[in-house]
């Protein structure tokens, strides 16, 4: 067997498996390849909307929907990236080239808020960024739409 097909099967050769497609999916969320706290920037799986992750893999518009269709499925949500290789449409070379552009779990969310006070017909709409990575959440930023 040649070195490509042994690593991507798990096989070692004479030194045993190297790790094997099972064993990758239990530690994918706990690894990375660079030092930071934090890693900004992915997209979460569980929440992202259709229209983001079909800008997400622009070139994938079929892959964007297995994923919507796994996430409205008994399976959903996804517990890790690993579950990424369960989706319709995602061999280990695919998992290889979007991985590093989703995650399951955010330390941010934005939402809009409006507030209507019928009495004075004052109105506000706000949009915010939560940030709950910290010791306790703050709000990252804030704007008045309206």
């Amino acid at each position: 067997m040649d070195a490509r097909r042994q690593r991507e099967s798990g096989e070692g050769g004479e030194q045993g498996p190297i790790l094997t497609v099972e064993k990758f999916r239990q530690v994918v969320d706990k690894v990375t390849v660079t030092a930071d706290q934090k890693i900004q920037g992915r997209v979460n799986l569980n929440t992202a909307s259709e229209t983001v992750l079909k800008a997400v893999l622009p070139d994938k518009t079929e892959l964007a929907e297995s994923i919507l269709s796994y996430r409205n499925s008994d399976k959903a949500p996804f517990d890790d990236l690993g579950e990424l290789l369960d989706v319709q449409g995602v061999d280990q070379a695919t998992f290889r080239q979007i991985c590093d552009l989703f995650c399951v779990r955010s330390g941010s969310f934005s939402g809009e808020f409006i507030g209507y006070l019928p009495d004075t017909q004052a109105y506000k709409e706000l949009r915010v960024v939560l940030d709950r990575t910290g010791t306790s959440p703050r709000i990252a930023y804030w704007k008045v739409v309206r």
